[in-house]
């Protein structure tokens, strides 16, 4: 879904994310929003707790599809930074969804309908 002009690599553009968006941080994900002139901008991260390389990447990829599954794109350019914690590993996927979608609202993101 992310081509490589999308993705935030630089942890210039992901700190800047951090410092200056709007940030919800849950049990399991946290997010951070920052809207951006150009195209939209993504990454995804896990927190410092996980112990395995196999867990951190499953837990980032997990946490990926969900977004991707859960927003609509709206009419503005926004840079998104999602983190998962190893515990969002423990969650059912639609648990993983549910929590996304919330988190997304809260940051007054569209949503798809029906979900969460």
């Amino acid at each position: 879904m992310y081509d490589r002009p999308q993705r935030l690599r630089a942890s210039r553009e992901w700190r800047q994310v951090r410092r200056r968006g709007r940030c919800v941080r849950g049990t399991y994900t946290s997010f951070c929003v920052m809207p951006v002139a150009s195209e939209e901008r993504y990454g995804f991260s896990t927190s410092k707790g996980f112990r395995r390389a196999v867990d951190r990447n499953r837990a980032r990829r997990r946490l990926r599809e969900a977004f991707r599954s859960v927003y609509q794109r709206g009419p503005s350019a926004i840079a998104v930074v999602g983190t998962a914690t190893p515990e969002s590993l423990a969650l059912e996927y639609t648990q993983l969804q549910a929590e996304v979608a919330s988190q997304l609202r809260q940051l007054q993101l569209s949503v798809h309908e029906g979900m969460g």
